[in-house]
């Protein structure tokens, strides 16, 4: 009888999350994971914004000429700033755009930065980003796990 009313006390005393429960770390180990990934899917999708905001704040436009097509709508371009010749890819699936039925060999406008003239596209820049709605919703979602690993830390030592 004595060793049931251990195992009772013992038994209401562990909680999920704390002495060596192991499934805690565990799933606190998952969402810093979760979270890791989300970070990595905003620095890349940093990258489009950033040359986005180039393109809008000191924008040229030029003459490239459609290098290589590649699959999945993409083409390989060339254009030439001064005595300098840079290159870029771009998806001619956007709607309107010029270079959208644009072959080898053919021109089309690019649009670069003046101050960064490496920084191109084929589409000229609006004025949100394409990436913006995606960027937005998985900077919500990050700050979610970010909230939840806190929530779940204070608990696990408060």
């Amino acid at each position: 009888m004595h060793y049931l009313r251990l195992l009772c006390i013992h038994r209401t005393d562990v909680r999920p999350g704390r002495s060596g429960d192991g499934r805690a770390n565990g799933s606190i180990f998952g969402i810093y994971v979760i979270a890791l990934a989300f970070g990595l899917l905003i620095l890349v999708q940093l990258w489009p914004a950033w040359k986005w905001y180039w393109l809008l704040t000191d924008g040229r436009e030029g003459t490239a000429i459609v290098t290589e097509e590649h699959s999945r709508g993409v083409v390989s371009y060339k254009y030439a700033v001064g005595p300098a010749e840079y290159g870029g890819r771009c998806s001619r699936i956007s709607k309107g755009e010029n270079h959208r039925n644009a072959r080898v060999g053919d021109r089309s406008p690019v649009y670069y930065s003046a101050s960064r003239p490496g920084l191109s596209d084929l589409k000229k820049p609006g004025i949100v980003p394409d990436n913006l709605p995606f960027l937005t919703f998985i900077c919500l979602l990050e700050s979610g796990v970010v909230m939840t690993a806190v929530a779940r830390r204070r608990r696990r030592h408060g």
